[in-house]
């Protein structure tokens, strides 16, 4: 059963403790063989009770971080005792600190990246108007809270799995105004949100997700108020936020990615509406108005490229009604019209594992043309409010794709001038190859680098020779042999890369 909605609500249904969609026995958000690091995750939190639900679903190693040793070690005799199969690491930290929040995440990664991160740990702050506050504790509660995000988001960028989920616990204050009692908490967690989303402008392959866990009776809620701030308040069940958080982690939720969620709306709804709340800019936070991209209101322009139309405004170019572009790759376009509204851009996400990329043997080669040229499908997914954009291509998601629009967006960006999103495409495609070295997608998009680029351009050119030198055994490829054999040019290049860094020889 659930209730009736509360609160405004994108679902009919409302729920106060763990939705079925969220259970760990389900063989669709399994956890099996993840390893999965928790701040906040002692017992009597929400931090500790998604540990216990990816426990359940079988994550083969969770480590609880926090600065009070028994509330970890309470837990962790809880959760060997009901799953032996799991391994539990208690990591002693302070969020606030990087060294403490860098030696706990190295530690953990150790045995292997982390391939979720629940960052539930966070400060209330004072408890008062801020017209009231002493300047020093609300500035310090604000800085406590946003500091704690940042160096948990920085160390999981370090070691994390380059596809990797993390889950950002914050609160209605961060769109909500309704109670002056906690700005300094409210204002913190507006920070936070846009934090993360920094980080997943610059970090496109992690998959993040922001959540109101609900009104759960936590030591922290009960800390700034007692029992009796509760009396008249319908609360949630802690499971309710511990089964979201591990139905987030799953491949199902990538269709969320960057938004915004309350744990209390209905999962099947939500994958209901999965189309429009993905390209639409629903369910995040923004400037309510703003012309977006995707909505075209206010246009005076109009972009076209391979049979796809892109409304604008003429702030954005020249005093002309509509500006044609056949000559250029039209995702590239696209992503080029979306990076002037919003300053970033997402590749699609993974469909396929690593191991699985670098054994997938079977495609066939793609010509340059192919590689560079790709009719767009129908389906555009753009989000309006948060420059999470996954360019209009069909079809799985293979990294070739990742790495051949970097590459072609690169060159649109050289052609056009537009130094910020020339620079983005660089570093996303450098990430993307260092990672996907050993796979023939890679050899793909080497074929790209030397074919969309003019010859005396040697951003992209310089990663692919550097990769090549770094891994010798690329050579034995056929693949390989073929397209130094095509291009003459990164025969050269590769031959005076080596000469320069073995000069005896």
């Amino acid at each position: 059963m659930s209730d009736a909605p509360p609160f405004p609500s994108p679902t009919k249904r409302w729920h106060t403790k763990a939705q079925p969609c969220g259970s760990p026995s389900r063989p669709e958000v399994s956890a099996k063989g993840k390893s999965v690091l928790i701040t906040g995750g002692g017992t009597t939190g929400i931090g500790g009770e998604t540990a216990r639900y990816f426990a359940a679903a079988g994550a083969a190693r969770i480590a609880l971080v926090g600065r009070r040793e028994k509330p970890l070690a309470d837990n962790k005799a809880f959760i060997e005792s009901k799953y032996p199969g799991v391994e539990i690491t208690i990591l002693s930290a302070d969020v606030t600190k990087p060294g403490d929040v860098e030696k706990a995440f190295s530690q953990f990664a150790q045995a292997g990246k982390i391939d979720v991160l629940i960052h539930s740990a966070a400060l209330i702050g004072p408890r008062e108007d801020v017209t009231m506050a002493d300047g020093a504790t609300y500035l310090d509660a604000i800085q406590a809270n946003l500091a704690g995000a940042f160096w948990v988001s920085r160390y999981l960028v370090q070691h994390g799995a380059a596809d990797a989920v993390a889950v950002a616990i914050n609160s209605w204050g961060a769109h909500l105004s309704l109670n002056n009692d906690f700005s300094s908490y409210c204002v913190a967690k507006m920070a936070v949100y846009r934090l993360w989303d920094t980080v997943a402008i610059a970090n496109p392959n992690l998959s993040i997700f922001h959540t109101q866990p609900g009104v759960v009776l936590t030591e922290l809620n009960l800390s700034v108020g007692g029992a009796e701030s509760f009396e008249n308040v319908k609360t949630d069940d802690v499971s309710l936020p511990a089964s979201f958080n591990l139905w987030l982690a799953s491949p199902e939720a990538r269709f969320l990615r960057g938004k915004f969620l309350w744990c209390n709306w209905d999962i099947d709804e939500l994958k209901a509406q999965a189309k429009e709340l993905e390209s639409g800019p629903e369910l995040s936070i923004g400037l309510v108005g703003w012309p977006g991209y995707s909505d075209g209101k206010y246009s005076d322009l109009i972009i076209s490229c391979g049979g796809k139309e892109h409304q604008v405004h003429k702030a954005l170019e020249e005093h002309k009604q509509v500006v044609n572009l056949p000559d250029d790759d039209p995702n590239a376009v696209e992503i080029m019209v979306y990076y002037l509204y919003h300053g970033g851009y997402h590749a699609p996400q993974h469909t396929t594992s690593k191991d699985q990329i670098a054994q997938d043997n079977t495609s066939k080669p793609l010509s340059p043309e192919q590689l560079l040229v790709r009719e767009p499908s129908t389906n555009s997914t753009l989000d309006g409010a948060t420059a999470d954009f996954t360019p209009s291509i069909s079809g799985p998601r293979v990294i070739s794709l990742d790495l051949a629009l970097h590459a072609a967006v690169y060159a649109v960006a050289e052609k056009y001038a537009i130094h910020g999103l020339k620079n983005l495409a660089m570093r996303k495609f450098k990430r993307t190859a260092t990672e996907y070295w050993d796979s023939n997608d890679f050899l793909e998009a080497v074929r790209g680098a030397y074919a969309c680029t003019a010859d005396t351009n040697r951003g992209l050119k310089d990663i692919v020779v550097t990769i090549l030198h770094e891994h010798p055994t690329l050579l034995d490829k056929e693949e390989t042999q073929l397209i130094l054999k095509e291009s003459n040019m990164l025969a050269y290049d590769l031959v005076m890369y080596a000469r320069h860094s073995n000069p005896s020889t």
